[in-house]
């Protein structure tokens, strides 16, 4: 399966032209950039997720699937999507904001069963990854890696693309897309 996702575009980027299964936003997409994504996609599904400079209703009347605090099963694996950003780091009423505990009752809905595929906004809590917001992510993402509960994580946010493997977990940090194959 080929994934083809965004996150942190701007309004100058020029959309690849792939043969791809899903397209994924992760966040901080202008409305834009997401009505060509739509055009030029348009028979391909797509999902996607907000941060917090997104508007709430950014995706209502479009064929976007809001995955957030959602799991789904698509081409035989099983997705689970988070969005949003740490409550710790931003302001009070800013929009598309959680804390700990809410990713981990998200956690905990998944019950037992693993996950092929977290599709995310944040990051996990990176402690060796330079830049301001790598260790600045959800740190109960950290349970999920131990565990073997997830086999791949996609993720936006930090602005700094790169694939690495953690405890048998595949990571993808996507900025501003990356084809990904699964």
């Amino acid at each position: 399966m080929k994934l083809l996702a965004f996150s942190d575009i701007r309004t100058t980027l020029e959309i690849p032209e792939e043969n791809v299964d899903l397209i994924v936003l992760l966040g901080n997409i202008p409305s834009k950039m997401m009505s060509k994504i739509c055009r030029q996609y348009e028979n391909t599904p797509i999902v996607g997720l907000l941060s917090k400079r997104c508007y709430p209703m950014l995706y209502k009347e479009t064929s976007i699937v809001n995955i957030h605090h959602k799991c789904f099963e698509f081409g035989g694996l099983r997705f689970a999507g988070f969005g949003g950003e740490p409550k710790e780091f931003t302001y009070e009423n800013e929009e598309n904001v959680y804390n700990d505990e809410q990713v981990n009752n998200f956690i905990s809905q998944l019950g037992n069963s693993n996950v092929d595929v977290l599709i995310t906004y944040t990051n996990p809590a990176y402690g060796d990854v330079k830049g301001a917001l790598a260790s600045e992510g959800y740190k109960p993402y950290s349970k999920l890696i131990l565990e073997g509960r997830v086999k791949n994580i996609i993720h936006g946010r930090i602005r700094s693309p790169f694939k690495r493997k953690l405890a048998n977990v595949n990571i993808e940090s996507v900025y501003p897309y990356s084809l990904i194959e699964l």
